[in-house]
């Protein structure tokens, strides 16, 4: 009976995320956190090309939330200017509950397109066939459209 081949990038070992870098000025150490995510533990960086960009904040009673936009596109030597792109979406919510020990009150969660599920960073991992996934499912999308004749 054939047995399914390992899958050596899963097996390896990926270091835990801790939210103890992030310090005030949130907005920076946060977005900080975020690239060292995307850069070192994630290792996406070394496949997509990708910005950060800051959307506006929201402030509750008990929080401040901080969304950040990463948005990924893979060029290609065939297109050089990338065809599609996929936006991740990070919210950072710091807690006002208890103001000594920062990090114990901060949370971070990413949202791919077109998904709806909120994943939060230290126990979901972020792959590069998850962001190929959202890329391919917005070129069937496009080369739908492109088949109707307006």
């Amino acid at each position: 009976m054939p047995q399914c081949p390992k899958k050596e990038a899963e097996d390896e070992v990926v270091p835990k995320v801790t939210m103890n870098e992030i310090r005030n000025p949130v907005i920076s150490t946060s977005e900080k956190l975020i690239c060292d995510l995307i850069e070192d533990h994630w290792k996406l960086a070394d496949v997509f090309m990708y910005m950060m960009k800051l959307r506006p904040t929201e402030t509750d009673e008990i929080s401040d939330i901080y969304y950040f936009d990463a948005i990924f596109s893979q060029p290609t030597p065939k297109y050089p200017i990338p065809q599609a792109s996929v936006k991740v979406t990070f919210k950072v919510r710091v807690q006002h509950l208890e103001l000594k020990q920062l990090w114990k009150m901060v949370s971070i969660t990413f949202r791919v397109e077109g998904f709806y599920s909120e994943n939060d960073v230290r126990a979901i991992r972020l792959t590069a066939d998850w962001l190929r996934l959202a890329l391919k499912l917005k070129y069937r999308v496009f080369k739908r459209i492109a088949e109707f004749h307006f």
